[in-house]
């Protein structure tokens, strides 16, 4: 079986999970949405080509954690002009311009991890998918900047994408090599993949993305299997 395996390495990212207006959570790997998301914009898809959002989601997806470090939160201030003062300003120079000093703003929160590096393999599922090695071309080449979950969180090294055959998606890791210099265990501590394998744990994840533009989820099965370091 083929896969295209690639790394996710840098100094903090974040990754979904419950979404509210005030307060996002992270979780502690990239979700199934999350890598797709990161394929898709190496590749050029925007959020509005239905048909190339439609065809990312015949990728199956492995995440491997090999270290995440500690957490931290970052506070956010967002303010919006009532609509009853000016409707649809057409700069946000108008738009600040018609605050008062009355216009209190919200405080919003956002959960990051630091340290990251995570190993990634995603397969072809139908016929319709990606081609391997146009995702590992693009890997190599993006035309959007990568990142780990948010824009202020870029890649730190090169993905390193290759095509490696396999007999499932959690062996797919002992052919990776971890990048020079790094100093992380060359053995995952566990390993969450879509593949319906026999797994230590199974958890009901809301991140097989139906419709970018509406911001769509359906539910799909996340499989994990511990490697060293028993449970994260």
């Amino acid at each position: 079986m083929d896969f295209v395996g690639f790394w996710l390495i840098g100094p903090m990212g974040a990754f979904g999970g419950p979404a509210g207006h005030e307060y996002r959570k992270t979780g502690q790997i990239p979700t199934r949405s999350g890598v797709l998301g990161l394929i898709g914009a190496a590749m050029g898809v925007s959020r509005d080509n239905a048909v190339g959002q439609g065809r990312l989601r015949h990728l199956g997806v492995s995440v491997a954690s090999y270290n995440v470090g500690a957490g931290f939160r970052d506070f956010h201030t967002v303010q919006g002009v009532p609509s009853a003062r000016i409707k649809s300003p057409k700069s946000r120079a108008q738009a600040l311009a018609a605050l008062t000093p009355s216009d209190n703003a919200s405080i919003t929160r956002r959960d990051y991890v630091t340290d990251c590096a995570y190993g990634v393999a995603v397969w072809r599922q139908a016929e319709d998918a990606p081609e391997l090695d146009d995702v590992a071309d693009a890997l190599r080449h993006p035309v959007y900047v990568p990142y780990l979950g948010r824009k202020s969180c870029p890649v730190s090294h090169p993905m390193v994408p290759q095509v490696i055959q396999a007999n499932d998606s959690v062996v797919v890791f002992d052919q990776m090599s971890m990048p020079v210099g790094l100093p992380y265990v060359a053995t995952p501590k566990f390993v969450t993949t879509d593949e319906a394998i026999d797994a230590d744990r199974v958890d009901w994840m809301m991140d097989d993305p139906v419709d970018r533009e509406l911001w769509h989820f359906e539910r799909s099965a996340a499989h994990t299997v511990y490697r060293s370091g028993g449970v994260s």
